[in-house]
Parts: C-alpha cells; structure tokens; sequence
C-alpha cells in the first residue's frame, strides 16, 4: 500500500508540475508577444507623428510660408532615410495646344523604416506601408481637382546625400532651390486632355496614390471610369479633362543629420 500511494504522489506531483511549466510558459510566450505588439505600435505612432511635422514643413515650403525649415524628430528605434525615385509626369493636350506639351520630374521621398512599418512623405502625400498588411494614406496631397481649374503640385525633393540615420533625435533640414510652374489654358476651345503619371513605385504605394487621386477625381470629367489605373505594378496612371491646368514645380533639397 505505502508503495503504491508513494508512486500516486510523485504521479500526481509530475502532473502539477507539468501544468505550472506549460502555463508558465504560455503566460511567458503571450506576455512577450503582447509586449512586442505594443512597442511595435508605439513606434509606429511616434514615426507618424514625427513624419506628419516633416510633411507639415514640406508643405510650408511649397505653398511660399517659408524658404527653409529645420524639423526635428525622435525616430526612436526607426531609421530615417532616403527612399528610391520616383518619376511623375504631367501630359496636356488638346485647348489652343497644338500638339502634347509634357513636364516630368525625378525626385527622392523621405522614409521613416520601422521593424513592421514605414512611413513616406511623397510629393505632399504621407504613406503608412505595413508591407503584407497594406498601406493607407495618413495626409494629404495637396492639389486642387475640377473641370474648372486644376493644380498639380509637383515637389521634387532632393537629398544632399543618399544616406540614413538610426535611432534618437535627428533633424531633416530643407531648402526651397527653385519654384517654376505651367499655365494651360483650354480658352474657348475644348477642355484639356490631362494625364499625371508616378512610376517607380513600390507596389503598396502604387495603390494608395491610385485610391487618393480616384477619391479626388470624383466629378472631374474623364474618358475613363475611374480616372487612375495602375498599368503596372509600380506605376499609376491617371486621365481628366479640365479648363485651365496649373502645374506647379518646387524643389526642394534636404539633408538628414
């Protein structure tokens, strides 16, 4: 009997044993998980919220409240760089233009890059991409969209240097280098054919541009239903007609210290 009740009790103790284990380590796993989750969320506030003041200065410097800014941010654990180039296009045709007068600029995004999540300012537009989770417009663009009069806002920002910077308080220091623009005029004649085009896009942004130029565009005469498509991954194109087109060409030079 005593043999019998010493191996129920080193049973019974294996058995509570293996129960703390397992749970200790299930609370550990969904502790650390849920610790993860949070800080990963933190910074990815704390870079739109750093990254919404970046734009906010673009925009000044676009719109002629200033000629210079100095923003400066804590990106935390992030890394805050120059991401790769973007094309856009500006076609316009058809009015008193007697064949397609076209103006196209190159120019180099502001990117914040976090473990899960980036955060782009692009031409007055700013991204959120979580890579396989999608991406979704925080601000912007600026521009105005109608059949009357249209401005698009072309803002060709160029770094000094094709660099990043990691961790702590950085500064993104900006300088208005030249401010140039078209006027079209359709005049009595017919509207303009008007096509915006950004390439070299990285696909989640593609869809964002895509999305927002759509939601812009609503109302805005076109030949096509909606208005911008993406021909390719990478490139989102976009066709409306409109009586005076206004293409507007800042550049804009920075540098990441």
């Amino acid at each position: 009997m005593r043999s019998a009740r010493s191996q129920s009790d080193v049973v019974g103790f294996v058995i509570v044993f293996g129960i703390v284990i397992v749970g200790l380590v299930s609370v550990s796993a969904f502790g650390l998980s849920a610790l993860e989750t949070t800080r990963d969320a933190t910074v990815a506030e704390s870079a739109e919220f750093a990254m919404e003041s970046v734009n906010a200065d673009i925009e000044s410097l676009y719109t002629g409240i200033a000629g210079s800014r100095t923003t400066e941010l804590n990106v935390e654990s992030g890394t805050l760089g120059v991401g790769d180039q973007t094309t856009m296009t500006v076609s316009v045709s058809g009015g008193r233009l007697s064949g397609t007068e076209t103006i196209s600029r190159t120019f180099r995004p502001i990117v914040f890059s976090g473990d899960r999540t980036s955060v782009v300012a692009e031409n007055t537009l700013l991204i959120r991409d979580q890579g396989a989770s999608g991406a979704a417009a925080i601000e912007g663009p600026l521009g105005t969209f109608s059949g009357e009069r249209t401005v698009v806002p072309m803002v060709v920002t160029e770094p000094t240097a094709v660099e990043s910077q990691t961790g702590g308080t950085l500064q993104v220091e900006s300088i208005v280098t030249d401010a140039t623009g078209r006027v079209f005029t359709s005049g009595s004649s017919s509207s303009l054919d008007v096509t915006v085009e950004l390439s070299g896009l990285p696909d989640n942004r593609a869809t964002v541009w895509r999305r927002v130029l759509n939601e812009r565009l609503a109302g805005v005469p076109s030949s096509r239903s909606p208005p911008c498509t993406t021909p390719s991954s990478d490139t989102v194109d976009c066709q409306f007609e409109t009586n005076t087109l206004v293409a507007s060409v800042v550049t804009i030079q920075y540098d990441i210290r």
